[in-house]
């Protein structure tokens, strides 16, 4: 996943969530990790119940559902590289 916004000029910074850890805190969902490429950034995502209602929006719009459907293959994919390839889903030390 490529992130870009316009507080940080042109870079891009390339994400991979198979490596990230995953906490609950109270009422919270932390997801922590490392940025790793172009530059080194550990970071923490906070999901608090009222984000999910906008997460589900943005999954149910046409454009994201269409763009599932022509990457379907990649679920099996993933569901074989976690059962099988287990290394791949280290957490972030």
């Amino acid at each position: 996943m490529k992130v870009w916004s316009k507080g940080l000029g042109s870079i891009v910074l390339s994400m991979d969530a198979r490596r990230y850890y995953v906490e609950v805190e109270d009422d919270k969902l932390l997801v922590k990790g490392k940025i790793l490429d172009p530059v080194l950034w550990k970071f923490k995502l906070t999901v608090q119940p009222d984000d999910i209602t906008g997460m589900v929006n943005v999954i149910f719009k046409w454009r994201t559902l269409l763009f599932a459907l022509k990457n379907f293959h990649m679920v099996f994919v993933f569901i074989y590289e976690k059962m099988f390839k287990r290394e791949k889903f280290v957490p972030a030390e």
